[in-house]
């Protein structure tokens, strides 16, 4: 996971002070264009943020939930409970990338 400035620091050794709340962004990600995440907010892994959505502050997005609107709100999981704890537990994310492309079945499947 990543907050604004662990990024910056790892990458550039910038330690910068944060202003608000951190916003937490999980792995697999998506942040739809013109999407405005206020401080404050956790986006879970693998969550979808709609196109244009804003997401107030304070707002907790739980892993594989698409959020959509203004302000935005969940209107589906992606995957049921079964599927979700399968890919969290599996952390697919840590894997190197000869192992991912080994397994490229896995990742066309509509549902695991």
């Amino acid at each position: 996971e990543l907050t604004a400035s662990s990024w910056r620091e790892r990458i550039f050794g910038e330690k910068r002070k944060e202003i608000g709340a951190p916003i937490t962004i999980g792995h697999d990600v998506w942040i739809g264009a013109g999407a405005i995440i206020l401080p404050g907010v956790t986006i879970g892994t693998g969550a979808v943020v709609g196109a244009g959505s804003v997401v107030t502050s304070g707002i907790e997005i739980k892993p594989y939930e698409v959020w959509v609107g203004n302000p935005a709100t969940k209107i589906k999981d992606r995957f049921s409970a079964e599927t979700k704890g399968r890919l969290l537990a599996s952390r697919w994310w840590e894997r190197d990338d000869k192992e991912l492309k080994g397994n490229r079945e896995f990742f066309e499947k509509p549902e695991l």
